[in-house]
């Protein structure tokens, strides 16, 4: 498939493990009110995708496929016509430096590569999860 995106205003957590299902599926992206911290958003997702590389965060607000959240979840997983390899990589600093947060980010997905090189998404997986 590709690319599937889902959300929800209230914890629905099975309708939206229904809306980003797919064959293959390499990565799930996730974002989550606060106040869902207690129903353990992450351990559901790693359950329902088990070969999937699961990376999120709490939100204070946030944007989804409908627009603007004030509270929910969303949620997009990608597909294995989407992504080759995933690597994840957490930096610490990207509100004082973004540039070199993001520059060490890559770097560090560049060593993890089979090639040594980054393609697009693993530069947009890795730059997007740093700080």
């Amino acid at each position: 498939m590709g690319i599937k995106v889902g959300s929800r205003q209230n914890y629905d957590m099975d309708g939206l493990l229904k809306e980003i299902e797919q064959p293959h599926i390499k990565v799930v992206i996730y974002f989550f009110s606060i106040e869902y911290e207690r129903f353990e958003p992450q351990k559901a997702l790693k359950r329902a995708f088990p070969q999937a590389i699961c990376v999120g965060a709490s939100m204070h607000g946030g944007w989804c496929s409908t627009g603007a959240m004030e509270k929910g979840i969303m949620a997009l997983s990608l597909g294995a016509d989407e992504v080759e390899e995933v690597f994840v990589t957490l930096k610490e600093g990207i509100k004082t430096d973004p540039d070199k947060t993001a520059r060490a980010a890559i770097a560090n997905s560049n060593r993890s590569s089979a090639t040594g090189t980054s393609t697009p998404m693993t530069t947009w997986v890795s730059s997007s999860w740093t700080g």
